[in-house]
């Protein structure tokens, strides 16, 4: 295992809060800059409270540590990012959060080609990914870490709404990854359901006012129903586990990835009439939904736990400052000034 200095100084570029709140959990200090491509974009509050070990800066003062080689990593978590980052002299980390087939909009032969052409990007940032499954469609090697969730800050389930709950940001513009029409054919007007996430062309979708208010919606409605495409993600993402977490049942399309196993953590069917079935007997019967929901939420304990997420990452940075493949570079070490590019 590979020695990780106490606190790192981390530039993040602010492309998803809920996962620059689980990369703070490796308890270093985290700069979080807006991308050039969104200058203006500002933490949003309504997703995760900034952390402790975080804060917001502005390009001119990311543009001055990086002079002053203040920085001991900078930490990518979208593919612009490897444009911009190009020629920094600092260590640099690709996190590739989603499938890179979608992110490029390319699968078989060009997806192959597109992935071989980004390989003069990656001669000195390392790379690593959130999942097994997202690596294999990228196809290179490089260190997994599965997502962790701090299962104490859930639980409370009661489950006294009963509806549906579905979770997510711009479902219907991420068909092809949320499987919006899925859940509208599932649903199919039968079922009472409530929608979570920034939506502007969902009317009845409202976005969580804060972290409180969007651990209420896992604890209080019945099921969450999750949709998640085999082509484009996982059988998870962070706001399954974190329904699980919570102790909420979640009702599932097929994914090889997913962790629910039907009937025993939850309920998992292709055929949408039996999908309707399992809803309908967790909206009538609130014991079983409990029941379920238990024992998903040892399943996020066992399988998803924050701890060794967080000695993954520790690892990975460690690694990342260190050198990895390139040159060495020793931790905590003040860098030369490098010229910088300005955002926009």
């Amino acid at each position: 295992m590979t020695d990780t200095p106490s606190r790192l100084r981390v530039l993040v570029f602010n492309w998803h809060e809920p996962y620059i709140c689980l990369f703070a959990r490796t308890g270093h200090h985290f700069h979080v800059l807006p991308p050039p491509q969104q200058p203006k974009r500002k933490w949003n509050q309504g997703f995760r409270p900034l952390p402790a070990n975080a804060e917001e800066v502005d390009w001119a003062q990311a543009q001055e540590g990086l002079r002053q080689g203040a920085y001991d990593l900078v930490l990518c978590l979208a593919l612009p990012d490897l444009q911009t980052v190009q020629g920094w002299q600092v260590p640099r980390l690709f996190v590739m959060l989603n499938m890179i087939g979608t992110d490029s909009g390319r699968q078989g032969a060009q997806k192959a080609a597109f992935v071989e052409s980004l390989k003069p990007l990656f001669r000195e940032v390392d790379l690593a990914f959130i999942s097994e499954k997202k690596r294999r469609d990228w196809g290179w090697e490089a260190p997994v870490v599965v997502s962790g969730i701090e299962t104490e800050e859930y639980g409370g389930y009661t489950g006294e709404v009963v509806q549906v709950l579905r979770v997510g940001n711009l479902l219907r513009e991420r068909d092809h990854m949320q499987g919006y029409s899925a859940q509208e054919a599932i649903l199919g007007g039968q079922f009472p359901s409530a929608i979570v996430g920034v939506n502007p062309t969902l009317p009845e979708a409202r976005p969580s006012a804060d972290w409180e208010d969007l651990k209420q919606q896992y604890r209080r409605h019945r099921l969450l129903l999750n949709t998640l495409t085999e082509e484009h993600e996982d059988g998870y993402n962070l706001a399954v586990l974190e329904a699980m977490a919570t102790g909420m049942p979640v009702v599932s399309t097929p994914n090889s990835s997913s962790p629910i196993i039907d009937g025993m953590n939850g309920f998992v069917a292709a055929d949408h009439g039996v999908l309707r079935e399992k809803i309908q007997l967790l909206l009538a019967d609130v014991n079983l939904a409990r029941q379920l929901g238990q024992r998903g939420r040892q399943t996020v304990v066992e399988k998803f736990n924050i701890e060794t997420c967080a000695a993954g990452w520790n690892e990975v940075f460690a690694q990342c400052v260190a050198g990895g493949g390139h040159a060495p570079r020793s931790p905590g070490r003040r860098r030369a000034p490098v010229p910088v590019a300005r955002a926009g």
